[in-house]
């Protein structure tokens, strides 16, 4: 496991889990907050959200090692691999 690990808020390591479950692609998760619309109007993108946009590389990061570090906590969550 890396030493560096990305370092995530509970949330969003909560919406990854949610994400692969569901069998979603990290662009269809976000490619929505990206619209000129959505971004135009602060009150659409909030907490995980702004979060998620405004540390995409940690959240991708994230995403694709399937292992982070809860900020709150400080707990190591590794996803299982899909069967």
């Amino acid at each position: 496991m890396p030493d560096d690990l990305p370092v995530i808020p509970m949330a969003a390591g909560d919406e990854i889990e949610i994400a692969k479950m569901r069998g979603q692609s990290i662009i269809e998760l976000l490619e929505p907050l990206y619209s000129t619309d959505t971004l135009k109007t602060s009150q659409s993108v909030t907490g995980v959200w702004t979060w998620a946009v405004d540390h995409s590389d940690t959240f991708a990061r994230a995403w694709l090692l399937g292992v982070w570090r809860v900020e709150e906590t400080g707990e190591i969550v590794k996803l299982e691999a899909e069967k």
